[in-house]
């Protein structure tokens, strides 16, 4: 070897070299990586999630050597008070940046009381969610303690003799830490989303049971829960072929049959109007009445129709086990309505505004602009969620006042009583239908009321099911009960349960969404009739 070599030699230290020195220094260079790697796992995600890496066995551990120490804990600012601890890694005497991760005493607090072990169904060993627990004992007991013995109390014997449970590292359990059960289906890996893992929780038991039976309330993932007074059949089925058959109730009836055939005969009544009854009426014939006049009622009737055949499709496929595609499904149905209140919207601004173009086409054009806006609102995430349902209430009624726009304008160019008479079919072939529709929309009458069953108080919100872990830890027994909880009233009197008087039928026929759908068809039809109505006041008998 020549001279250049050699002294380049020097600057790069051969890979056998650097294995004995580790060697030497007692870290086995493949036990080394693992227990850095599984380290890391723990800063990141100790604090929120439970993973296979979070037992206490693995996360406070140091070498022998001074320059592979791997963790030492930091004593808190104050020696009475209990803020936080730091675990700090120590890279070597050539590095000095230093990683950090700090557990606050809120968090702390939040799941000292809670020493969970989660079963994986993908291993055959249970790990314990100890490492907020661990954090606070381990506070406690080094606020009483010299950094020297508390350094001396965690270091590790040797590499398989370390700490295995709670009880060696913090002493006996108190009665305060309730120990509980909870499954876990899947393992977590650092990309694991909080969110995603909450809201996908208990997916895989509602898939394989989906496909034998229909399900209740509580064996849904969060996503598929909407209206928590309906408890019994709900579809979770994995093919479009069975949710397809179910309009038939081909797998049995389910909780969405009267709210699919509600709007589907609905749909064949508006075919039948305007095939058959349209062209048979006046307004057609009439010359009098202008030709936009006509594919204006055209243009409306599409535009139910369509809001019939969305609504049909979304109760139809909403029962898929495929989130993103139901999240879909359901900015159809949304869309079918916005579409549906644009429409009637128009035709009451073009027979009202006819006399006056410029303000007909503002009008129209700001009506059309806002259901357009209105289209790709539906289609946000955030408008699906049950706490959005007051949004989309108030979004909706918001769309429908623009006619109350054009109804002032024609006060203002003609006169009240003309004004009046010309706009009141709409109010009481339509408007009240609509509104009547709303109240059980939103008020959710009479499932409400049923005694069968005890219904939850509230459900969690988004944000919730967005960060709060204690939704599948401390309160699963409650979010995910085997059977629904049987009411008050059924315990003395057995056969409330069934009785009529409990109103355990408004699962399957009579809630509140079915109610909702048939006061829409009437408002559609009523609205049908109160355009001829206003054409013929306003071209044939004026």
């Amino acid at each position: 070897m020549d001279s250049s070599s050699k002294s380049l030699t020097q600057y790069i230290p051969s890979p056998m070299g650097s294995l004995s020195r580790l060697k030497q220094k007692g870290v086995d260079n493949f036990q080394k990586v693992k227990k850095s790697g599984k380290s890391i796992y723990n800063y990141n995600y100790s604090k929120f999630v439970p993973h296979p890496f979070s037992t206490i066995d693995e996360s406070v551990k140091h070498s022998e050597s001074g320059r592979y120490d791997d963790l030492e804990i930091i004593r808190p600012t104050k020696e009475k008070e209990v803020t936080s601890s730091v675990y700090k890694r120590n890279s070597g005497k050539s590095l000095n940046t230093e990683s950090q991760f700090s557990l606050g005493d809120s968090d702390a607090a939040t799941l000292v009381n809670s020493v969970a072990t989660f079963k994986l169904n993908n291993a055959s060993t249970s790990t314990s969610l100890v490492s907020s627990s661990s954090t606070v004992c381990s506070q406690a007991k080094s606020s009483l303690r010299s950094p020297t013995s508390r350094l001396n109390d965690t270091k590790i014997k040797e590499e398989n003799n370390y700490i295995s449970s709670v009880k060696d590292y913090c002493g006996p359990m108190r009665k305060s830490m309730v120990k509980t059960e909870i499954l876990i289906e899947e393992p977590l890996n650092p990309t694991t989303d909080i969110k995603s893992f909450i809201n996908s929780y208990n997916h895989g038991k509602a898939y394989s049971l989906g496909e034998t039976q229909h399900l209740h309330y509580y064996q849904l993932p969060f996503p598929w829960r909407e209206n928590r007074y309906i408890i019994h059949g709900y579809r979770f089925y994995n093919t479009h072929s069975k949710s397809l058959l179910s309009i038939f109730n081909w797998y049995g009836w389910h909780n969405e049959t009267s709210n699919i055939w509600s709007h589907l005969l609905g749909a064949i009544y508006i075919i039948y109007l305007a095939i058959y009854d349209f062209p048979q009426s006046e307004v057609w014939r009439n010359s009098q009445v202008p030709p936009q006049a006509r594919w204006i009622v055209f243009m409306f009737l599409a535009a139910a129709l369509k809001c019939m055949l969305s609504s049909v499709f979304w109760h139809t496929f909403n029962g898929t086990s495929f989130l993103k595609l139901r999240s879909k499904f359901a900015c159809v149905d949304y869309s079918g309505i916005t579409i549906l209140i644009t429409a009637s919207i128009l035709t009451t601004e073009f027979v009202t505004m006819y006399s006056c173009y410029w303000a007909m086409c503002t009008y129209m054009s700001i009506s059309l602009a806002l259901g357009v806006f209105g289209v790709f609102m539906n289609w946000s995430p955030r408008f699906d969620r049950p706490e959005a349902r007051p949004l989309r209430i108030r979004f909706f009624i918001l769309l429908a006042t623009m006619g109350v726009l054009s109804f002032l304008h024609l006060i203002f160019l003609t006169d009240l009583h003309y004004a009046a008479t010309l706009f009141s079919p709409v109010t009481y072939k339509s408007v009240v239908w609509y509104l009547v529709g709303v109240v059980f929309y939103g008020s959710f009458i009479p499932e409400r009321f049923r005694s069968d069953v005890q219904v939850d108080k509230t459900i969690p919100t988004n944000y919730e099911l967005s960060t709060d872990l204690e939704i599948i830890t401390k309160q699963r027994e409650i979010h995910f009960r085997e059977v629904p909880t049987a009411h008050s009233k059924c315990s003395s009197c057995p056969s409330h349960a069934k009785s009529f008087k409990s109103l355990w039928w408004v699962d399957y026929f009579g809630c509140s969404h079915t109610f909702w759908h048939f006061f829409v068809v009437l408002g559609v039809i009523g609205h049908y009739r109160a355009i001829l109505d206003m054409f013929a006041k306003r071209w044939i008998l004026s």
